[in-house]
């Protein structure tokens, strides 16, 4: 079993209905830290499509709002994976002006209360550090959509027993 495999398997039951930002409700309620979701608002070549930033008292994960509502949900779940997984890395100034075009990183870090800002960005899946939320975030969409699928089934399986209906009894 390789380490997102252990990581999912030790998850607590996933939030039903299922979204990344019912699962961000959870993780924020078991880690006591909020987290806000939002878009990227820049986008581009060498630029993440997602991100996580961890400041001292809270996280922002930001996605691209570009794409498919699929593909957006998959950066999330990823940037969740980061939290999960308890990765860490550094945002440097050059990465943070880059991000925030027109701002201060010093201002930006003054105003957001952090002198340091622990930051995962994805640009590309070279590193074990995304490799490994990769797999998770995959790993967790897969187990919510096992669930409703298994009350879908049963439905179905029911509604397939029950005699068919005359056209006389049609309303």
């Amino acid at each position: 079993m390789d380490r997102a495999e252990e990581r999912l398997a030790h998850l607590p039951p996933l939030p039903q209905p299922f979204t990344a930002e019912s699962l961000a409700a959870a993780l924020a309620e078991q880690r006591g830290r909020a987290i806000i979701m939002r878009p990227l608002l820049a986008a581009g070549p060498g630029l993440p499509c997602g991100l996580w930033l961890a400041f001292p008292t809270w996280d922002l994960v930001c996605y691209a709002a570009d794409g498919s509502a699929l593909l957006r949900e998959q950066i999330k779940l990823h940037e969740l994976a980061h939290m999960i997984c308890d990765h860490r890395g550094d945002l440097d100034d050059t990465a943070l002006a880059a991000m925030l075009p027109g701002c201060s990183p010093r201002l930006v870090r003054r105003k957001l209360g952090a002198q340091r800002v622990s930051a995962l960005g994805r640009t590309s899946y070279t590193n074990a550090q995304e490799q490994e939320a990769e797999m998770l975030a995959t790993f967790i969409a897969e187990r919510a959509a096992e669930e409703p699928l298994r009350a879908d089934r049963l439905l179905i399986s029911l509604a397939d027993r029950r005699p068919p209906r005359r056209r006389e009894e049609t309303p």
